[in-house]
């Protein structure tokens, strides 16, 4: 059935349960009738014996017995040698009731037995009656024929019945569901019809709040995420062309000067200008390949002392830095993380390629780990990572934009002495993926205060 389709399987199932339900309710209201014809039979017969025993202790049961209310009943009275005494007049076998087993063995107990009377199936009611020294035996007989046309004709009509009752309502649980499934159909169609071109349309939700809206609106959250996410794409692979494009102009352009005057080419500047160039390529596409593989997600932890990390990256800062800048790293101090030593070592990189790009002469650093505080609910320590620089700071409402790929502040526009915008980028995915947080903040000396807290290892 899995294979059916989800009309086929609903209607099936329904009528296969339907099917089931009828049939047991047939079942039951045959046997209701059975039993309620059955106790009003009981009813009168006990009643007809009763009368018939009024008569034996009258002394008047004696020949034909008076006719009753219910003619259909069988009425016979005999002694203990199985003379019979009395009778109905409807009962043609005067004999009838001798072999329909003994008298009751105490006086009054009624008990019945079932057995043919005048060759018709009946429930024979019996009770013995003393007088005086006498005992007498009373037998009246229901015949069940009514009770088995009764069924008989309920059982036909049952039969029937069903059939056609099973075909309409089978009929109507495939109208229902597919008026039902009929929104779906048209999502599907909607669907169908977006291309990747046009992820701006939107599949039609349904207006009653139930299965079926909650699974349109679904699918258009879904829509608007793909979109926002192909809007990403588009963008960053404009700005990546776009960054790489500066780089590559300049090459050529200051290659072509060259040849075409090669005898008044200063090559060594040339070459110069070129590795710098191709430098620039190198760390761009390096970070573009860090950001297209997701390489900033952790795959193998293991404990790594942040200290060291960030005192191997200040090393090699200075060698860089600028003439005038200081990096300091007194405040670096011992701090023990989980996560992957070259991403963490990326993070420290960035930020401090970051703080010196931007600081006037001054780049603090400084690791501390740092308790989980008493009663705050959490019981993980963090290691906070701070590079602080003396520079013009980040504006608050920049703070959170910063760390969106390709984004250059104001300062920073200068292709020559900015970056290509993901270095911040990376450093926020990375310790996202670490568990961590990053956030930028004001510095003592009004500069920018970059704060990186990831979970301690121990």
């Amino acid at each position: 059935m899995r294979r059916w389709p989800i009309r086929v399987r609903i209607t099936a199932v329904a009528a296969v349960v339907m099917a089931a339900a009828l049939a047991l309710t047939g079942f039951v209201l045959l046997q209701v009738v059975r039993s309620s014809q059955l106790a009003e039979l009981r009813t009168s017969a006990k009643r007809r014996a009763e009368e018939v025993v009024s008569l034996i202790t009258k002394g008047k049961a004696t020949g034909p017995l008076p006719a009753a209310r219910d003619d259909a009943l069988l009425v016979q009275v005999i002694d203990v040698r199985g003379h019979v005494i009395a009778s109905s007049l409807n009962v043609s076998d005067m004999n009838a009731f001798v072999n329909s087993g003994d008298l009751a063995s105490q006086p009054g107990v009624m008990r019945r037995s079932r057995g043919n009377v005048d060759r018709v199936p009946c429930e024979i009611l019996a009770i013995s009656v003393e007088v005086g020294s006498k005992r007498f035996g009373v037998f009246v007989a229901s015949p069940l024929r009514a009770i088995e046309h009764t069924q008989g004709m309920l059982r036909s009509r049952l039969w029937r019945g069903i059939p056609f009752l099973l075909a309409g309502v089978i009929l109507a649980i495939w109208l229902v569901t597919g008026r039902a499934l009929r929104p779906v159909d048209l999502m599907r169609r909607e669907l169908d019809a977006i291309t990747p071109g046009d992820l701006g349309a939107r599949v039609s939700a349904p207006p009653v709040d139930d299965e079926l809206g909650r699974l349109a609106r679904t699918m258009n959250a879904m829509l608007e995420r793909l979109q926002a996410s192909s809007d990403r794409q588009t963008r960053f692979v404009s700005d990546a062309s776009h960054e790489l494009r500066t780089p590559l102009a300049v090459t050529r352009a200051r290659l072509e000067v060259a040849l075409r005057h090669p005898q008044r080419t200063d090559w060594p500047e040339a070459a110069n200008i070129v590795l710098r160039e191709s430098g620039r390529m190198e760390r761009l596409v390096r970070d573009l390949l860090l950001i297209a593989r997701g390489e900033q997600q952790v795959r193998h932890p293991r404990q790594v002392d942040l200290d060291e990390v960030a005192m191997g990256a200040i090393r090699s800062a200075r060698l860089v830095a600028p003439s005038g800048h200081t990096i300091d790293g007194h405040a670096v101090s011992a701090g023990r993380v989980l996560g992957d030593p070259d991403l963490l070592d990326r993070v420290v990189t960035n930020l401090l390629a970051n703080a010196v790009r931007h600081s006037q002469r001054q780049v603090a650093v400084s690791v501390v780990r740092r308790d989980a505080p008493v009663g705050s609910g959490s019981a993980t320590a963090v290691v906070e990572l701070a590079v602080t620089d003396d520079g013009p700071g980040v504006p608050e409402a920049d703070r959170t934009r910063i760390f969106e790929r390709f984004t250059r502040l104001d300062e920073a526009r200068d292709r020559q002495s900015g970056g290509a915008g993901l270095g911040l980028s990376i450093v926020h995915d990375v310790v996202v993926g670490h568990g961590g947080t990053v956030h930028v903040e004001d510095g003592p000396a009004g500069g920018a205060r970059f704060v990186v807290r990831l979970p301690a290892a121990d």
